[in-house]
């Protein structure tokens, strides 16, 4: 996608091509190999489910609501994988009515692996169940848990221990992948060699990273998960080895379109006020919008044009390549702070302060009306922001496919839901 694509497009939206995130995924898949699966984790855009079910092997389902999300779109339960750090019980019951044994189940602690165990017994189930690890936060179960739970694995009947899940976080670098691995196969082995229960599987979510800000290099996709694979067939632990991911996969194929909606200049600085704002959009690694994300703007040069590193492979079309390939023609780019021209402070609609999405930057001739598009928002964005704060519309979402758009959300007005008809404003 490029720039011209945006501009008869209402704002704020987001645009979310499932071309691009089914090449990316192709060239994840391909990479990997056949032996390695891959989760989606849904939570980082549920928008894009139906685009990334024909290449992943199973959905992450972290809430009720998710698992709502995928009956609706008729995901078959063999390809769901039921997590969350709150089972509800009730909750559980209908799921275990519904999909009974065929989602694997994930266990955070020991209540919830005997409730899991209660619910099956009620209902004549044998849930596959992973037993989730620890990284140090609140999710999962520290060792010593988790070794009491395999030794008395026969006092709960009603589950089958499929293997062990574990997830630290996002972001991360090489280093803290690799030693992650180590980790895990040092544990596997422990508790193979202590309990005598060999795991039959290991989901491991690596948190590869997202460089989302101009002054970043964008790492090659084909040698980041080259690597990655290399890491995880050199592992002792024979079993099947299942990579969740999110960001890594879905970041790169999302776009948030915006207007400036007025210019002004205050003590010598021009501050650009949009019609979106921070509650639209979130970019990982951002801290009080000191730092730059991509965006294409109208009339860039192309000098400043922003290209990854290996485009063709990690099918980054729209973002950078396009936008470079295309820029002499259609005047559009991404764009980079420039210290020469004068600096920008682009904010948005909300009335606070903190409204504030890029605290420096140079635009050329910036004027009311002008879109501003920022790109790879595909991953938490449309879901993450304070979308109710001060009673702002949700804005629409256009799904690309072949390049053809799709309204799959209209704008929805959010000031109901601030206003309620229960306690007396009616």
């Amino acid at each position: 996608m490029n720039y011209q694509d945006f501009e008869a497009l209402p704002t704020p939206c987001y645009v979310f091509s499932a071309d691009e995130l089914r090449e990316r995924l192709a060239a994840v898949r391909k990479l990997l190999g056949p032996d390695i699966r891959l989760v989606y984790a849904m939570k980082a855009n549920p928008f894009l489910i139906r685009s990334a079910l024909p290449f992943v092997d199973a959905l992450e389902v972290c809430s009720p609501g998710e698992a709502e999300i995928c009956a609706a779109s008729d995901v078959p339960p063999a390809k769901l994988v039921l997590s969350g750090v709150n089972k509800e019980k009730e909750n559980f019951r209908m799921i275990a009515a519904r999909w009974g044994n065929s989602p694997v189940y994930t266990a955070e602690s020991p209540a919830q692996l005997a409730l899991l165990n209660a619910i099956a017994m009620e209902k004549n189930l044998k849930m596959q169940v992973l037993l989730r690890v620890s990284a140090g936060n609140q999710f999962g179960m520290d060792e010593p848990d988790l070794f009491d739970l395999i030794r008395r694995r026969d006092a709960f009947p009603g589950v089958s221990l499929l293997g062990l899940q574990f997830y630290s976080g996002t972001q991360k670098l090489p280093r803290q992948i690799r030693s992650e691995i180590s980790y895990l196969d040092d544990l596997i082995s422990r508790i193979t060699h202590e309990t005598g229960y060999m795991p039959a599987e290991l989901e491991y979510g690596p948190g590869l990273a997202v460089q989302y800000f101009v002054n970043e290099t964008d790492r090659d996709l084909k040698e980041t998960v080259t690597t990655l694979t290399e890491l995880l067939h050199g592992m002792h632990f024979a079993g099947r080895i299942t990579l969740e991911m999110g960001r890594f996969l879905t970041a790169h194929c999302g776009y948030y379109a915006t207007r400036i909606v007025d210019c002004k200049s205050i003590s010598g600085r021009t501050f650009c006020i949009t019609d979106g704002g921070v509650h639209q959009i979130n970019y990982f690694g951002q801290s009080m919008a000191m730092k730059v994300p991509h965006i294409m703007t109208k009339s860039t040069p192309a000098s400043e044009v922003s290209v990854s590193s290996d485009a063709s492979a990690s099918s980054e079309v729209s973002a950078s390549s396009e936008a470079s390939a295309s820029s002499e023609a259609s005047a559009s780019s991404e764009i980079s702070a420039k210290k020469e021209d004068p600096s920008c402070m682009i904010c948005g609609s909300l009335c606070t302060t903190a409204d504030v999405l890029v605290r420096e930057i140079s635009l050329h001739d910036p004027l009311p009306g002008d879109l501003l598009v920022f790109t790879r928002t595909g991953a938490y964005s449309v879901t993450e922001g304070i979308s109710l704060f001060l009673s702002r519309d949700l804005p629409a979402i256009y799904l690309s496919t072949n390049n053809h758009l799709t309204k799959v959300r209209p704008t929805e007005q959010t000031w109901r839901m601030n206003y309620g008809t229960i306690t007396g404003n009616s």
